[in-house]
């Protein structure tokens, strides 16, 4: 269990669902193809630009290095250029020098044992980077420090010692040791708070459409259950508080059509279709022990419309926990 030094005192908090899955999109790599040529042309101009970053005249973007080490050494060197030129040349080149790479690294969430703001200084924390792909690797930094070199471990535990904002990194490499990097602000609080809450809550792909939204509550006396709401809501403009949307709103006719269209066909048994006293329709998920909820994607229309899923425990004396809230947008992109 590693110590952090916090040196920058900040709150901040800023809740939101969102699975972590940008990387599917990108497309395979070929090294040698330095300025990422639609065609993956591999021309003099490629090692002409890498002979202009060496020279310091221009830099190069992550995915533009990885290309330029024709020779897979882990570096960016003369070597390297020599080597795309004599590939141009059509002259001879050593075996295993060149060729294609994946640019896809497979992690379908990353997210923390307390959410940003909920921990204070010496409760552990665990962050965890989830992968649906055996052969990644990652490597855990915080405020620019390797916390825990790269391993198979997919997750790593610190505890901060002082209040603070930082600035928590996670590095993840797939088999052809292409990095994908996803950063977490993360603030430590001042004290620590007993108050019986919702002190983590995370999202994953449930499959290739749906999202599994996972929340964990603490300070109660366990066992705990857990419920969901799913409204709609106003988006926030700019200089509006993150911190609660108190302006949640019922659900559009267009939105109750597509949950009735949806039950219909035998999904979303665990949500319910419910209004409130000013007849406003809302899902529902009554308290169960189950602390997980798969928000359907096809339960609600494809128009890009913005969510809010309010989260709440119950613990074994009857005791409600403070609510915690979670933003959802519902698109094909999302």
């Amino acid at each position: 269990m590693k110590r952090i030094i916090s040196l920058v005192l900040a709150i901040s908090l800023i809740l939101s669902l969102f699975t972590v899955n940008a990387s599917a999109a990108l497309p395979p790599g070929r090294y040698g193809d330095v300025d990422q040529s639609s065609a993956h042309a591999i021309t003099i101009a490629d090692a002409t630009a890498i002979q202009r970053y060496l020279a310091g005249y221009t830099d190069l973007d992550y995915d533009r290095w990885f290309a330029a080490d024709y020779d897979h050494d882990g570096e960016v060197t003369i070597d390297d250029a020599t080597w795309i030129q004599r590939c141009v040349a059509e002259m001879d080149i050593p075996e295993g020098y060149g060729g294609g790479y994946t640019r896809y690294v497979s992690i379908g969430a990353f997210y923390a044992s307390y959410n940003s703001g909920e921990a204070a200084p010496g409760t552990p924390v665990t962050f965890t980077a989830l992968s649906y792909d055996n052969s990644v690797t990652f490597e855990f930094m915080i405020d620019g420090a390797v916390i825990q070199p790269r391993s198979a471990k997919p997750d790593m535990t610190c505890t901060f010692d002082s209040a603070g904002e930082h600035t928590v990194r996670l590095l993840a490499y797939n088999s052809d040791n292409y990095r994908r990097e996803i950063t977490m602000p993360y603030v430590v609080a001042e004290t620590e708070s007993t108050v019986f809450r919702i002190v983590s809550h995370h999202s994953e792909n449930a499959n290739y459409y749906d999202t599994l939204l996972t929340a964990r509550a603490q300070y109660g006396t366990e066992p705990y259950t857990y419920s969901f709401k799913l409204q709609r809501y106003h988006y926030r403009k700019a200089g509006e508080s993150p911190q609660m949307y108190d302006m949640p709103r019922g659900l559009t006719d267009t939105d109750i059509e597509a949950v009735q269209r949806f039950k219909s066909l035998g999904g979303g048994a665990e949500w319910e279709l419910m209004y409130d006293e000013r007849n406003e329709a809302y899902l529902y998920r009554d308290f169960t022990a189950d602390s997980s909820v798969v928000i359907f994607r096809q339960m609600l229309p494809l128009n890009g419309a913005n969510y809010i899923i309010t989260i709440q425990a119950s613990d074994a004396e009857g005791n409600l926990s403070e609510i915690a809230q979670v933003e959802y947008r519902n698109d094909l992109t999302a």
